[in-house]
């Protein structure tokens, strides 16, 4: 059994090592993690023949990055403050996006996880709806 904890899966407590009976298990995350271990827990769930399925979502402006101008960035666990030119880093943010998707999908399919990308700004019952029927 596996559950998530500030945005990360881990290993429930007393749950047994390898499941007997077969589990379907549908994950709804941007799949942002620091630690850089849920692709692996997934890819690992589904090695043991559970039927695992992922809604990747993101919001538009994550994958487009339509902004310009001048922002300050807040850290929201220090003090820290970053003045930023967007212009100047939306080419190596775009870049960065990309991989990161491509790499979450193809480390997903090529472990046999069903993988299906949405954006926020897409209707729920549409978003269902295509992962249910795919």
């Amino acid at each position: 059994m596996v559950a998530a904890t500030n945005h990360r899966p881990r290993r429930c407590a007393g749950s047994p090592s390898s499941p007997r009976r077969r589990s379907l298990i549908i994950l709804a995350s941007d799949l942002v993690d620091p630690g850089d271990e849920t692709l692996g827990l997934l890819a690992q769930l589904r090695a043991q023949h559970h039927d695992v399925s992922v809604l990747h979502i993101l919001d538009p402006h994550e994958t487009t990055f339509p902004h310009d101008g001048l922002t300050q960035f807040e850290s929201p666990e220090t003090t820290n403050k970053m003045l930023v030119n967007l212009i100047a880093i939306r080419r190596d943010y775009l870049a960065r996006m990309q991989a990161f998707l491509t790499c979450c999908k193809s480390t997903l399919t090529g472990a046999g996880v069903d993988y299906h990308f949405t954006t926020t700004d897409r209707p729920l019952e549409t978003t269902l709806l295509d992962l249910l029927v795919a």
